[in-house]
């Protein structure tokens, strides 16, 4: 049958949770989102690990993304923009 994807909403209609609708398993738990309803809080594999995202409040863009396990830095994503809003550069790190 295949996998099935399931998607959990909050009373307003936004995203709370991606999950495997078959046993559960959540992939993705929202745990905060900005003013502009962007996520910038979640915890990834059934809560193992956590991520964390920063959008420019005057664009929406995203400036940066991490994701830890504990205190430990798995993977990060860091992103500058030109005046244009064009992505000028973007730096990888791995925990």
């Amino acid at each position: 049958m295949g996998l099935q994807v399931g998607f959990d909403y909050n009373y307003h209609g936004y995203l709370t949770k991606e999950k495997n609708a078959a046993n559960n398993y959540v992939y993705r738990q929202v745990t905060a989102m900005d003013a502009r309803n962007l996520i910038t809080s979640s915890r990834l594999t059934n809560g193992l690990l956590t991520e964390t995202s920063d959008f420019a409040q005057q664009t929406g863009q995203m400036r940066g993304i991490e994701v830890k396990k504990g205190n430990d830095l798995r993977h990060s994503l860091n992103y500058l923009y030109d005046g244009f809003g064009n992505l000028h550069f973007r730096e990888t790190k791995h925990g």
